[in-house]
């Protein structure tokens, strides 16, 4: 599970990105002089010792900021992560409480409505940190799945080396992905004239290479099965 912490100023975004389950911090920096001409980023990347150091782009308010710091975190050569899905939680540090909150709580609209009421108590920080609160919560929600309508292919075989990836894209070239039993699921559904669908996650090229272990795929493909079958049981 990874957490990004951030911690929201007048005119930057302090940021870490940390792996809960060894503690580890793979990432961390900080979007300065937002709002200014020369507005930056400095960023790095600990796990595999890439950075940015003060690299200008344009960040004219906190929201845009958020977006630039998701944005470098996902980047395919800097980044450190292949999806937002990949973030379970972002933890924000507010400097004033008051008596209402002394511990961590979940963030909704009543605590971001208290913090705003605190903040005679820290009127630079507890302003910047609701700013932050709801502009991570909206670039957050705006990323989304990528859509690719196309052909999958089904067998009953565990694709898994070169050989078998070569023969099924010189027999399918059209085809975006190969996966196991949903062509038996769809077979028996329309065997029962019932209706089917078959949510799956991708986990890796189909050969000796995969982006991440299949511990951290894990809870990424529960996660994203959830929001896709909790949106179809929407429309539904």
């Amino acid at each position: 599970m990874k957490i990004l912490v951030i911690n929201c100023g007048s005119s930057t975004i302090k940021f870490q990105l940390i792996n809960m389950e060894n503690s580890e911090v793979i990432a961390k920096g900080r979007c300065d002089k937002i709002g200014y001409e020369d507005s930056n980023i400095i960023y790095k990347n600990l796990k595999d010792n890439k950075s940015l150091d003060e690299a200008l782009v344009s960040m004219p308010d906190h929201k845009i900021g958020m977006k630039v710091l998701l944005d470098t975190l996902m980047d395919s050569e800097i980044g450190v992560i292949h999806d937002i899905n990949e973030i379970s939680a972002i933890g924000h540090r507010v400097v004033a409480g008051g008596e209402k909150y002394s511990s961590a709580v979940i963030v909704d609209d009543k605590v971001v409505d208290d913090i705003l009421e605190l903040a005679e108590i820290a009127p630079l920080h507890n302003k910047a940190a609701a700013t932050g609160i709801k502009a991570a919560k909206e670039i957050a929600e705006r990323f989304s799945f990528n859509v690719h309508s196309g052909l999958i292919i089904s067998g009953d075989q565990f694709i898994a080396g070169n050989e078998h990836n070569t023969k099924l894209q010189q027999n399918f070239p059209q085809a975006y992905a190969t996966e196991m039993e949903a062509g038996a699921i769809v077979q028996a559904a329309k065997t029962l004239n019932k209706p089917a669908i078959v949510i799956r996650t991708i986990s890796d090229n189909a050969n000796e290479t995969a982006d991440m272990t299949f511990e951290e795929m894990l809870p990424l493909a529960t996660r994203n099965s959830q929001k896709i079958t909790l949106k179809l049981l929407e429309i539904i």
